[in-house]
């Protein structure tokens, strides 16, 4: 059994989102009956321990190629290792703005143990990379002591509307995202919903609670066309609170993306929570609790002419009992160990039959298999520093920068127009002993600030001739041309791999953060 599940942030800054305590911080006391701890560590943090420290690691949000090497460290030292994915950056197989971030999950997919989704529509995604046995949804859990008090709230609000006929309607949340027109664009996707309600007899008040990055001018612009009554204010997590304990109903459109799809219910239980109506037309992102909420602004109005609300105190315990039926903290956190647990139990048997082949003297290709990284178009110099601190075989491309020192180095001779492999001398000795093949050397060369030796290659030169030669010679007249270079970076990268796994026994693993339209290679 585990004993410690240390949930991967990429910043203590993430903690404090929405997503982060919902989702771990209702969790942990949970856990914690059950005699597990769940605990943080930033990204960084756990690169440069030996990863000892905790029995199961989980990577959450970091979507930097450091996660892909954490998964691989954690791995080697026998640790249990999963990602928990909230977002679908990975289904548009076409848009080539998220190719970076599908071969991030397909490295993760390659190196994990498991994965945790927050809805089953993301378990869909999810197992496009992993076997679906491997994929558990943990549903962000609900705090039922949050509605404690709520029969008095809900008349208070009710007693407000009669007393002033004015309806506090609020929309909160993220509002931009910078790949997808999403949050105040979904608002004002719809805002002729709220437009309808000018033509009722009671005012209106409509507030929004977002972040500044989404405030640019043309936004601020483009929001005036919802009403003259609209407040706009940063939001803070004790100002979303007290504005929703004024609010009177949330107004929380959904639009019918793909990224938007999976999203979980944790906003609409927010506004529950606060004694808010809740209206929330376009995609039916909250089916699970459909009777309970508005799909459209003009039966919520006919109900509140009628005095006949779908969310009134005397519908909690209901309410109450289908909310626990999807996410009961308990029932979450029971059902996640058993998980975590059953593939503990499956590591420590799959170890106990490699411990035991090699008593006989025999091994297996996992066993003798080396790990390898190669450096793409673009990382940050930070993550390069920290992945060489892990021992890992470190690999420049001929699109990496020249100020990196790896292990091995890929690059093109100019006049000739041949692809060239160089190792580090201080790396030469160590080479040759892994190497299943006799290694012969042609010389010192520098490059950057650093000397290589070069490999010779002549023994598969023709090979390589035969199956990429067009390309070498090809990028080679047109290096300075970017729409050639990313054309043949796919290719580029698997010459690398066919050269590499000629001399080696290894797994390689590309580390790309480069969001221009590259073609992801088959390692």
């Amino acid at each position: 059994m585990f004993k410690t599940l240390c949930v991967v942030v990429p910043n203590q800054d993430y903690l404090n989102q929405a997503g982060a305590r919902i989702r771990y911080k209702r969790l942990a006391k949970y856990y914690e009956e059950n005699n597990y701890l769940l605990c943080f560590s930033e990204l960084n943090d756990c690169l440069r321990d030996d990863c000892d420290s905790h029995d199961v690691y989980l990577i959450s949000k970091c979507y930097s190629s450091s996660a892909v090497v954490l998964a691989q460290k954690a791995k080697d030292a026998g640790k249990l290792i999963g990602v928990d994915l909230f977002d679908d950056y990975f289904s548009q197989a076409n848009d080539s703005r998220f190719v970076r971030l599908r071969n991030w999950l397909s490295n993760l997919a390659r190196i994990c143990d498991f994965a945790l989704s927050s809805t089953e529509r993301m378990k869909s995604v999810a197992i496009k990379y992993f076997a679906r046995d491997k994929v558990h949804v943990l549903n962000d859990p609900i705090d039922a002591n949050e509605f404690l008090g709520f029969d008095k709230l809900l008349a208070q609000k009710h007693s407000h509307f009669l007393k002033t006929n004015t309806l506090d309607i609020v929309w909160f949340g993220m509002g931009d995202n910078p790949d997808f027109r999403v949050g105040l664009s979904d608002l004002l996707a719809f805002k002729e919903q709220l437009l309808f309600l000018n033509s009722q007899s009671f005012r209106v008040k409509i507030t929004i609670l977002t972040n500044l990055r989404a405030l640019t001018p043309q936004m601020m612009q483009r929001l005036r066309s919802i009403g003259s009554s609209l407040s706009i204010e940063l939001w803070t997590e004790e100002r979303e609170k007290e504005t929703l304990r004024k609010a009177f109903a949330c107004f929380i459109p959904v639009n019918y993306q793909c990224f938007s799809s999976v999203k979980s219910l944790n906003r609409c239980v927010t506004a529950f929570t606060y004694g808010c109506q809740v209206i929330a037309p376009g995609f039916n992102l909250y089916s699970d609790l459909e009777q309970f909420y508005y799909r459209d602004i003009r039966e919520f109005v006919l109900d509140l002419e009628n005095k006949r609300l779908k969310y009134q105190a005397n519908e909690l315990e209901d309410f109450k009992s289908t909310l626990l039926n999807k996410a009961d903290p308990a029932i979450e956190a029971r059902n996640s160990s058993i998980f975590l647990n059953s593939l503990v139990e499956t590591q420590a048997s799959s170890s106990e039959g490699i411990e035991l082949a090699q008593s006989n003297n025999t091994s297996t290709m996992d066993h003798e298999r080396f790990k390898g990284f190669i450096f793409g178009l673009s990382i940050p110099i930070e993550q390069v520093a920290l992945i060489q601190q892990s021992k890992y075989i470190t690999i420049g491309s001929p699109f990496s920068v020249s100020k990196i020192k790896p292990s091995f180095r890929f690059d093109y001779d100019v006049q000739t127009g041949r692809f060239r492999f160089f190792v580090r001398p201080n790396f030469l000795s160590y080479f040759e002993e892994i190497s299943f093949r006799e290694i012969k050397t042609l010389g010192e060369e520098s490059i950057g600030k650093a000397t290589y030796i070069e490999v010779c290659m002549f023994d598969i030169e023709s090979e390589l001739c035969d199956m990429y030669g067009w390309v070498i010679k090809g990028f080679i007249r047109k290096l300075s041309d970017p729409s050639f270079l990313l054309h043949h970076y796919k290719d580029v990268i698997e010459v690398i791999d066919i050269v590499l796994k000629y001399f080696l026994n290894i797994d390689l693993y590309l580390l790309e953060e480069s969001k221009l339209p590259w073609r992801q290679p088959n390692l």
